[in-house]
């Protein structure tokens, strides 16, 4: 069983390392953003609670260069953005990503690679003032930021990623607790 799960883990890997430069093939244009000439080579991007693929959508915009996994577990958000951007990997378990799934990636893209994105906006049902019977720490929905603060510190603790620069941005709720 343990194999098994190392061999997953291996040809996630090999995918992720393998992966093109997401580029939109929607039926639509998106929006291009002028922005200031942005001085890097490639981002990887995790994409943690991917639901719309906003964080993909808005790089793109702005001109961006990077490869992506996504984490969802709606099979229609899936297949949408499958369609619409091909070259991301789309995954349903916050648990599959781990820094040994970006070694590959390091070790591939190597000094191309100029930092990791992870992060998004977690689910907030737990944590809204909408949600009258909100349950803030106690509702597992609201745990899931602790799953983009394991991955962050594994990325800057592993031998072969220290070199990489790890960028978080993580969204929810004002009216969250504290």
């Amino acid at each position: 069983m343990v194999r098994a799960l190392a061999s997953v883990q291996d040809d996630l890997a090999a995918q992720l390392a393998a992966a093109k430069p997401v580029a939109w093939r929607g039926k639509c244009d998106l929006p291009q953003l002028a922005w200031p000439p942005i001085s890097v080579n490639l981002v990887l991007v995790v994409d943690m609670w991917s639901r719309i693929e906003g964080t993909c959508i808005a790089l793109l915009a702005m001109g961006v260069s990077f490869i992506a996994v996504a984490i969802d577990q709606d099979p229609i958000a899936q297949g949408v953005f499958k369609h619409c951007m091909p070259a991301i990997l789309h995954l349903e378990d916050m648990g599959q990503v781990n820094a040994g799934l970006l070694v590959a990636v390091v070790e591939r893209r190597g000094a191309k690679l100029s930092a990791v994105l992870a992060g998004g906006g977690s689910p907030c049902q737990g944590n809204s003032s909408q949600n009258s019977q909100r349950q803030g720490w106690e509702d597992e929905r609201s745990q899931h930021p602790l799953h983009l603060q394991r991955l962050c510190q594994e990325i800057e603790t592993h031998p072969k990623l220290r070199r990489v620069a790890v960028l978080s941005l993580l969204g929810d709720v004002a009216s969250m607790s504290p």
